[in-house]
């Protein structure tokens, strides 16, 4: 089967010096017929993007959902290939995804990634924590939406990679009105929208290298300097899991994680004891795997931040019923 191949970059003001170098690591792909759209909220850079073929969209929004909307809207390709501004291609990348669609009857695509720092040099050991966990994720060949449910239900809290993704468009078309006000864990909406009900490939090929900096939110969770900002888009993340749980049960497990997360990050988020209950227990009815790791977390959470600890009640259901 022929598919043609829509490589959309998603790029940000704030951190727009690494924008050259992924689009140089679309110049040096092995498979050249793609179409190139950039979707960025800044005026520089465009005579590169022309050079390379590419068309420039200039958009109002600072979010990363409404950029993606954007290029996928304008997208002439039957596959859709993500690339954020501070993240690179290996060469053969594209020629890879081109195989695994061409191949495979598939609706997503995930690789793995290599990891560099702000400069470019190779973070072995985040590379060797990540190949741990995701080791028995890993398939390299089509499987179901029912495989995935049933055997990695509780290697969902796995963190995907935009970058790192590949997909069919028309799928996607239908959700993309969940996604314009989104900044946080499009990834993981994605991937899990186009999961269910379709088949899916990922990879163990290396295939992304994605830039850890100062500038990450996933850098910044690590070293707990949240902000009411991220709680705000990370509580509209969650409104969108909510929504979509009533059909999606990924998202129905998702969505309670979520809250709990919230909870954990703004005690204000909610002072109803009994909703909070009530997701600790329906966590732990859906995913008790999941939960057991949740609860790991937590109590980690407890020792080192009280500041952001979830409530004594909370912790009490979690002991009691792990």
């Amino acid at each position: 089967m022929n598919v043609k191949i829509s490589v959309i970059v998603t790029a940000h003001d704030k951190r727009k010096e690494y924008l050259p170098f992924a689009l140089q690591s679309l110049q040096y792909q092995t498979f050249k017929d793609f179409e190139l759209i950039v979707v960025k909220n800044f005026q520089e850079y465009d005579d590169l993007i022309e050079k390379l073929g590419g068309k420039s969209i200039v958009t109002k929004s600072e979010k990363l959902g409404g950029k993606i909307v954007e290029g996928i809207r304008i997208a002439e390709g039957d596959i859709i290939c993500l690339l954020e501004d501070d993240d690179l291609f290996e060469p053969n990348k594209i020629e890879f995804v081109y195989n695994i669609f061409s191949r495979n009857n598939i609706s997503i695509f995930h690789n793995e990634m290599k990891f560099i720092d702000e400069k470019g040099n190779r973070l072995h050991e985040n590379e060797k924590k990540r190949d741990k966990i995701v080791r028995k994720l890993i398939t390299d060949r089509e499987i179901s939406y029912n495989y995935l449910f049933y055997n990695f239900i509780d290697k969902i809290k796995i963190s995907f990679n935009l970058s790192s993704m590949a997909f069919k468009k028309n799928p996607i078309l239908k959700y993309l009105h969940y996604l314009p006000n989104l900044n946080n864990g499009l990834d993981t909406l994605i991937f899990f929208m186009l999961a269910y009900n379709n088949n899916i490939y990922i990879s163990s090929e290396k295939l992304t290298f994605y830039r850890v900096h100062s500038k990450n939110y996933s850098k910044i969770l690590k070293e707990g300097k949240t902000d009411e900002k991220y709680v705000s888009e990370s509580y509209l993340t969650y409104l969108v899991m909510k929504e979509l749980g009533r059909e999606n049960p990924f998202f129905k497990i998702l969505s309670l994680d979520a809250f709990l997360y919230l909870r954990i990050l703004d005690p204000n988020f909610s002072t109803n004891y009994l909703d909070i209950i009530k997701s600790v227990l329906e966590l732990l009815y859906h995913d008790p795997r999941g939960s057991l790791r949740f609860y790991t977390f937590l109590r980690n959470t407890l020792s080192l931040s009280p500041k952001i600890a979830i409530n004594k009640i909370a912790k009490l259901v979690l002991r009691k019923y792990l």
